[in-house]
């Protein structure tokens, strides 16, 4: 199946631990990949509405479908992209599997960030954000590339102001 985890579950990867109680995945949106990932969420006992997962391939549509799990609080997110994209192998669990890479997850995350209202409930993905840049070595050029595409740019420089901020405080409190 050609997916990755991604969300706070990947932040948490990269270096930015924290709770959660949705499990998200990015997925490639072909027929075929749709089948292999129904065919994992029914092995897992996920309620799924699979005529949702498969609209949510077509151009145009809502590309995120929120999947149940009937014995808890939690879900399963999933995103498609009609594109493919970069994953990197780790491991979760024991279990070898596949993360979105930092960059991408930045991006994903600064989007997030510019679309929240109000921007006071953003503070999760700032924080994850500002994590991930201190704790992963990322391309800070493609993460920038991104930005200017996606008009992130003032999100991402008041994330990077910030850090400064925050680095200044803490060599005058040592």
């Amino acid at each position: 199946m050609d997916y990755a985890i991604t969300g706070a579950i990947a932040a948490s990867y990269y270096g930015a631990p924290r709770t959660t109680i949705d499990f998200d995945i990015v997925a490639y949106a072909s027929s075929e990949n749709v089948r292999r990932l129904i065919r994992a969420l029914r092995r897992a006992r996920i309620e799924i509405d699979e005529e949702s997962l498969k609209q949510a391939t077509q151009p145009d549509i809502y590309n995120i479908v929120r999947c149940r799990d009937p014995l808890s609080a939690y879900a399963v997110d999933v995103i498609f992209q009609r594109r493919r994209f970069t994953k990197i192998p780790g491991r979760t669990l024991g279990f070898k599997s596949n993360y979105q890479s930092p960059e991408d997850l930045v991006r994903m995350k600064l989007r997030m960030i510019r679309a929240t209202i109000p921007p006071e409930r953003a503070a999760k993905d700032v924080d994850d954000v500002l994590a991930i840049l201190r704790n992963t070595k990322v391309d800070l050029r493609r993460i920038w590339a991104h930005s200017r595409r996606d008009k992130t740019v003032p999100v991402l420089r008041f994330i990077l102001r910030h850090d400064s901020n925050e680095k200044r405080k803490m060599k005058l409190s040592l």
